[in-house]
C-alpha cells in the first residue's frame, strides 16, 4: 500500500460508500421546479443544453443575440446583455443555480445574486 493509501477493507467504510452511491443513483438533487440559468447561449451552451435534456434538467439561457445557438432549443431563452448588471440580476432571480458559458459576464451582478 502506498503512503497515501487507506485500507478500508475491514473498517465498514466500503459498506457506507456503496450505500451512498446506491442512494445517489436513485435520488435527484433537483425536481421539476429546479431552475438553472445559463449566461451565454453559444456553442458550449448548446452542448450543455443537449446534455441537460438527457437528464431532464430545464435550462434558461440569457444571450444578447436572438440567433444564438441555444435560442431554438432552450426551455427558456431571454435576449439580454450578460455584461449589464441589472439584466444579469433580473435574470438570476428565481434561479436555483447560475452557470456561465462565456467569460465576459458582469461579475458584480453574480456576487449580488
Amino acid at each position: 500500500m502506498g503512503q497515501n493509501s487507506i485500507n478500508v477493507e475491514n473498517s465498514g467504510l466500503e459498506v457506507w460508500l456503496v450505500g451512498v452511491i446506491s442512494q445517489t443513483k436513485e435520488m435527484k438533487f433537483y425536481n421539476e421546479h429546479f431552475k438553472v440559468g445559463v449566461l451565454g447561449g453559444g456553442q458550449l451552451g448548446r452542448m450543455l443544453l443537449q446534455e441537460a435534456i438527457n437528464f431532464d434538467v430545464r435550462l434558461s439561457v440569457l444571450d444578447p443575440s436572438p440567433n444564438a445557438p441555444c435560442a431554438q432549443i432552450a426551455h427558456e431563452f431571454e435576449v439580454g446583455d450578460f455584461n449589464d448588471f441589472d439584466t444579469v440580476v433580473a435574470f438570476g432571480r428565481g434561479k436555483d443555480i447560475i452557470t456561465i458559458e462565456i467569460e465576459h459576464v458582469n461579475v458584480e451582478a453574480l456576487r449580488q445574486l
